[in-house]
């Protein structure tokens, strides 16, 4: 960019690299930068991802604990070390479940019926299991969750059979996803 005042160029001035200055940056300086800018782009991978990975501590895990000490006397002497009583700590199943449909509208007419993928994520810290027959859809509508086989989203025929049906979700350890299908269907007069 170039600025004319009175007959002569002005440029605006340009930063100064550090070479122009004098100044170096030591390796130490580099490595410490280096590893700032690799920790904030891994952070921003990290909160960027979709999936929930909130297993944490597993139910059931024990967690043992005791405290000690050791301490000199008022007279410098070293006393014998001091142990607590241990503290056992079972952690409790947690549920947690996460329900996510590709896309939250579909338009579908009286009568026909409207495929709508979905997600169950088992967010908890233990093996759990998930009705499926009651995810929000008007009682007065007719609704099929399929197990999902391939993941694709699609009923294919081979998963819409009687024995695909589900009506609840198979024993989902921690973190684990379902994939399901729903089929569902308006009713012929909606109100």
């Amino acid at each position: 960019m170039r600025v004319i005042r009175g007959g002569r160029n002005l440029r605006p001035p340009r930063p100064l690299t550090a070479y122009q200055t004098g100044v170096e940056q030591s390796m130490a300086e580099r490595k410490t930068n280096l590893t700032c800018w690799s920790l904030m782009a891994f952070l921003l991978v990290l909160m960027s991802g979709q999936a929930v990975w909130a297993m944490g501590t597993p139910a059931g895990t024990i967690i043992r604990n005791a405290a000690f000490a050791t301490f000199n006397s008022v007279d410098g002497i070293a006393m014998p070390r001091t142990v607590s009583n241990e503290v056992t700590t079972i952690v409790r199943q947690v549920a947690g479940v996460d329900v996510t449909p590709e896309r939250s509208r579909h338009e579908v007419g009286p009568g026909s019926a409207a495929i709508i993928p979905v997600q169950i994520t088992n967010i908890g810290n233990g093996p759990d299991t998930y009705d499926v027959t009651k995810l929000g859809i008007p009682a007065d509508w007719t609704h099929v969750p399929y197990k999902d086989i391939n993941r694709n989203g699609l009923l294919d025929p081979v998963e819409a059979t009687d024995g695909n049906i589900l009506t609840e979700t198979e024993t989902l350890p921690a973190d684990s996803i379902q994939y399901v299908v729903i089929a569902v269907t308006p009713p012929l007069l909606l109100r």
